[in-house]
């Protein structure tokens, strides 16, 4: 009895229906070759891409990624908390590492400082409590960066199985970096109540400024998650690129309106979000306020260009890899 097409297809060219169920742009085409009257073999199997509802521009297309974030919202948690469990298994510390190594580099800076390596200018608050803080907030937009740029090359199996869309990963991603964030908050309330300083009311505005961090980091996260599934360089040379970021942003060193500092920060947009999250906090002030509002935009703005971008290309990517 001669085989039909379609299971000859599918005997020897399965094609993963998962991802072509993701990436809606795809369409699985075989090309046969008669070699009888009654035989016929599949030869090649392809991906086509169609331009379709993921190239359209307006408001719809918006609503349709948010609805699909918000279908996989339980996909996101359910990875946020296995890579959590994986970091913290077999550790003796386990979630204390949260605030033992940002506590680790906060004593390095302070040494360095009380013997004249770092000739950094005095702060407001007792440096001990200023320097942990400002090393806690890097640590979550560095860490959110690094691990979202990670995440598309960590999850390639899953990503080929689960039709569900890449920008999952990546948010998981940064979840788990911001699980990080709060398991360093009681040393840092701990350090304040150690030295006296009471918080200010002031603090109620940092959750805004870190969101809009977070903005950028998730931003910056996706378009290097898409560059570092097809180059791979990219993962090698970033905790390079994440150092000097780090000394190029006030971080272990107060902000000046010196120039060339000022323009430093105002090219630097962690830099302006840091100062103002960790002076609103111990200290109840603003800083750079026309760097902060250029921050805030160039966040936004990263976040949405990048999530479509994304969108756009992560099942092109996907496909090939």
């Amino acid at each position: 009895m001669p085989r039909s097409a379609d299971s000859t297809a599918s005997r020897r060219y399965p094609i993963r229906p998962a991802r072509l169920a993701g990436a809606r742009a795809a369409r699985a085409r075989v090309v046969f070759l008669r070699e009888g009257p009654s035989r016929v073999r599949a030869v090649q199997t392809y991906i086509e891409h169609a331009p379709d509802r993921r190239l359209r521009l307006g408001v719809g297309v918006w609503r349709e990624m948010a609805r699909e974030l918000r279908e996989n919202a339980e996909l996101i948690q359910r990875l946020c908390l296995r890579d959590l469990a994986a970091r913290y298994r077999q550790s003796l510390l386990g979630v204390a590492w949260g605030f033992v190594l940002p506590l680790a580099l906060m004593l390095v800076f302070v040494a360095l400082r009380r013997a004249s390596v770092l000739p950094i200018a005095e702060t407001g608050p007792p440096y001990a409590v200023w320097v942990y803080a400002g090393i806690l907030v890097w640590q979550l937009f560095s860490r959110a960066v690094t691990l979202a740029s990670q995440s598309i090359v960590n999850n390639l199996s899953i990503l080929s199985q689960v039709p569900a869309p890449g920008e999952v990963f990546v948010l998981a991603a940064v979840g788990q970096a911001v699980c990080e964030f709060l398991m360093g908050l009681p040393a840092l309330a701990v350090l304040c109540a150690w030295h006296g300083l009471v918080p200010h009311w002031a603090i109620l505005w940092t959750p805004a400024l870190l969101l809009a961090l977070l903005a950028a980091a998730t931003g910056i996260g996706l378009l290097l998650g898409l560059v570092n599934a097809a180059l791979r360089d990219v993962g090698a040379a970033l905790p390079l690129i994440m150092l000097a970021w780090m000394l190029a942003t006030p971080v272990i060193y107060p902000p000046s309106a010196d120039w060339p500092w000022r323009l430093l920060a105002a090219l630097n947009p962690v830099a302006p979000l840091l100062c103002n999250a960790r002076s609103l906090a111990l200290e109840g002030q603003w800083l750079l306020l026309n760097e902060l509002l250029a921050a805030v935009l160039l966040s936004l703005t990263l976040l949405l260009a990048s999530w479509r971008l994304f969108h756009i290309l992560e099942p092109r990517i996907a496909e090939r890899l």
